[in-house]
């Protein structure tokens, strides 16, 4: 026994529209255009890094689908992966590792005293964190840069203050 459906009886009844209906060179108004997606802030209420740049596009040399922004406030060009914005970041605020820290981008004035909310950059973190060490001055914790402890400098010490001091130090 055939459906309905295979037999083609079932068929959807169309409404004619009224070709007035619609007028196009009305709807195609710049004033009704497509409206322009809002990129979100990024965490603590900060611009989003993509705002920093013109649109990305692929560079000739790139293949793996990343694009490259160029920045709106000085001549670099930054190069994205498709997944992550960590490099329009990192050029925007600059960065600070263990051995280096990284300057921000040279029109970040610029951007920022034309209304942009940008955290705070790597290099002003960095004096920051100079003057709260800077504060305790006079002791040793000013001079020393990691507290981590050194068998080293245990076993210097040791035998500089030779065995005598020390089985005095050692309670029998």
């Amino acid at each position: 026994m055939k459906s309905d459906l295979e037999e083609g009886t079932l068929t959807r009844k169309r409404k004619k529209q009224n070709p007035d209906a619609v007028d196009l060179a009305q709807d195609s108004d710049k004033e009704n255009s497509k409206a322009k997606a809002k990129l979100k802030k990024c965490k603590g209420g900060f611009d989003n890094p993509k705002a920093y740049f013109f649109p990305g596009e692929p560079a000739p040399d790139q293949s793996n689908g990343g694009l490259t922004y160029k920045c709106l406030w000085c001549p670099k060009s930054v190069r994205v992966n498709s997944s992550t914005n960590s490099n329009l970041k990192t050029h925007c605020d600059g960065s600070s590792t263990q051995n280096q820290v990284r300057k921000p981008c040279p029109g970040r004035g610029k951007a920022i005293s034309k209304g942009a909310n940008l955290p705070q950059s790597s290099t002003e973190e960095a004096e920051e964190q100079k003057k709260k060490n800077a504060t305790n001055t006079g002791t040793l914790t000013s001079f020393v840069h990691k507290g981590c402890f050194n068998n080293k400098t245990l076993n210097k010490l040791l035998v500089f203050l030779g065995d005598s001091t020390l089985a005095s130090m050692v309670p029998l």
